[in-house]
């Protein structure tokens, strides 16, 4: 399993995927980079700045996409 995207609601898919007996997290993505490697080191993933790189790396069954919606609070 891999993430992209960092942020605020990347921990919950991160814990989920830890806390499962069916998935490993292994690979995380983020143009932040010290945002990115912080997180990485977290979950003892692999970084990635860029997500093309990390869906090549191969290993990769499902990416959870962890970007802003767009929805701007009020």
């Amino acid at each position: 399993m891999g993430i992209i995207g960092c942020g605020v609601i990347a921990p919950w898919h991160a814990d989920s995927v830890v806390d499962s007996s069916h998935a490993d997290l292994v690979a995380v993505c983020d143009i932040d980079e010290e945002k990115g490697k912080a997180f990485a080191q977290r979950y003892e993933a692999t970084f990635y700045q860029d997500y093309q790189q990390m869906l090549t790396r191969g290993g990769l069954d499902a990416v959870s996409i962890c970007t802003p919606s767009g929805c701007i609070p009020r």
